[in-house]
Formats: structure tokens, C-alpha cells, sequence
């Protein structure tokens, strides 16, 4: 199930390297990490070159919430 999806354009120069940000919409009522309740989402990135997948990496991501 995708929770949250994003996605953004950058053109890279050949041998070069490229910077953006990326921001999403807020992930409504997460389910929260604890050592009790150890639930991870993963992260998933893919990589495109024109509409070619030439990439993906998926990290595990868990939320916490604290408040002082």
C-alpha cells in the first residue's frame, strides 16, 4: 500500500552532479516505531533516464514522536 508518493524532475550533466529537495504531504495518523511496536514503511527511490528504470533503493523508515 503507498502511503505517501512524490515525485520531481532534475536534469543531470553527463559526469555531473545534481542537488534538490523534496517535500511530501504529511503521512495522516503513522503508525509510530517503538521497541514494543517495531512497524517500519519503506522507503522506496527510483531512478529514471528518460522512462527507463535504471535504479531503486529501498530504505526501511520508522516514525517516532516525543515531546518536551
Amino acid at each position: 500500500m503507498t502511503v505517501v508518493q512524490s515525485r520531481s524532475a532534475v536534469t543531470v550533466p553527463v559526469d555531473g552532479v545534481a542537488a534538490f529537495d523534496q517535500h511530501s504531504r504529511p503521512v495522516e495518523n503513522p503508525r509510530l516505531w517503538s521497541p514494543q511496536n517495531p512497524y517500519l514503511y519503506r522507503l522506496r527511490t527510483e531512478l529514471y533516464e528518460g522512462k527507463s528504470l535504471v535504479d531503486v533503493v529501498e530504505n526501511p523508515l520508522g516514525f517516532r514522536w516525543f515531546t518536551v
